[in-house]
């Protein structure tokens, strides 16, 4: 499928006439409309060409904080755009890469022609938040001077809003969770001033799970987890991601009683729907991590649950495992519940701190030791 070009610059131009200021007189003197021709011009066989004929936006997502993301595919590339300013050549995530432009490859590629009349002619791609409509009168629409016919692109780009583009890992599976999961990567790689007052390591290895597990199942947990008001919020989004394992040690063993594993994929898509069962959350919070009962993250566990609860008794080593799951999982039900009875006893931002970036050990673990059975029913 090939794309029209005029009729991109004439939805791009078209939104900008929708910005002029309509109780201006002079205004009703200019050509506008779908009769007159203005363009953003590219050069014959180049890849500005190439991209507005060829290229599609997939993907377009709005963030909370009106942020948009898209995603834009072309042949055997994909590339992603983020709206807003970022840092493109330093980040160091995985299946992320920075991309010049291949007309000039001494400009990053969000200065090609062609790539620019195709987003600024997305309804969604913002305009200027700032007042642009007299500037629109005299450097775009006015009769006198460049008033029709062809714009270079950079005469444009200050009536809408700023961008950062990158190349993605063609094998990367696209979906809404992906996209959030990279934009919080971003977020931290560009140690932008979030709301909570995360430690160094905790982030990084917030980081470490962006990279390494199914970011297209969890990405949006892990986004609303470094942006949350309240730790108690970024908590119950980490929580959730264990949440969603709690069916899977019971159905690999009723999988396995049946004779064939591949009974599993059935049995984790149809027995709550169909039998309207889950098993009990304390107790499959328990059997999760005693799965993982050798990792460092679960010793790692027990100390913080000790130090942040102030447990000076003598765990014994059966004991610890529901030493931690009885303190994640009330920590769950005191946020999750409004009574009087349930109280957060983490009061401070250490604490806190302590308790998440422990929390993420044992995600990481749980989603490495079960990462055949989530490949399944993802």
């Amino acid at each position: 499928m090939t794309n029209n070009k005029k009729e991109i610059n004439r939805t791009l131009f078209e939104r900008l006439e929708r910005e002029l200021p309509t109780e201006n007189a002079t205004v009703k003197s200019f050509n506008l409309g779908s009769d007159t021709i203005r363009y953003i011009q590219t050069k014959k066989e180049s890849f500005a060409q190439e991209i507005l004929t060829k290229a599609s936006i997939n993907e377009v997502l709005e963030t909370s904080n009106k942020t948009m993301i898209f995603t834009l595919s072309m042949e055997d590339r994909i590339f992603l755009i983020i709206t807003g300013a970022f840092e493109t050549s330093s980040f160091s995530l995985k299946g992320v890469y920075p991309v010049l432009d291949p007309d000039n490859t001494e400009q990053d590629f969000k200065h090609n022609p062609g790539l620019i009349t195709l987003l600024f002619s997305q309804e969604k791609f913002p305009i200027s938040n700032r007042d642009i409509r007299y500037e629109l009168m005299e450097k775009v629409f006015s009769r006198e001077g460049k008033a029709e016919g062809a714009f270079e692109a950079n005469e444009l780009t200050q009536f809408f809003s700023d961008f950062s583009i990158w190349e993605l890992d063609i094998d990367l599976n696209i979906t809404p969770n992906t996209l959030l999961a990279l934009y919080a990567g971003f977020l931290i790689e560009q140690k932008k001033n979030f709301n909570l007052n995360f430690y160094s390591d905790t982030l990084l290895n917030l980081k470490l799970l962006i990279e390494e597990l199914p970011i297209d199942l969890i990405g949006g947990n892990l986004l609303r987890a470094i942006v949350s008001m309240e730790w108690k919020h970024s908590f119950l989004e980490l929580y959730q991601c264990i949440e969603y394992l709690y069916p899977i040690p019971y159905l690999i063993c009723l999988s396995n009683n049946l004779g064939d594993p591949i009974h599993f994929k059935k049995l984790f898509q149809n027995t709550e729907i169909d039998l309207n069962w889950r098993p009990r959350e304390d107790q499959a919070l328990e059997k999760l991590i005693k799965e993982i009962e050798e990792k460092d993250s679960v010793s790692q566990m027990v100390t913080c649950i000790k130090s942040v609860f102030k447990i000076t008794d003598t765990i014994q080593k059966d004991n610890e495992i529901p030493l931690i799951s009885k303190h994640i999982y009330q920590t769950r039900n005191s946020i999750a519940h409004f009574r009087s009875a349930l109280k957060i006893n983490i009061k401070n931002d250490s604490d806190w701190n302590d308790i998440i970036e422990t929390l993420i050990g044992i995600i990481y673990d749980l989603y490495s030791k079960y990462s055949s059975q989530i490949s399944l029913v993802k």
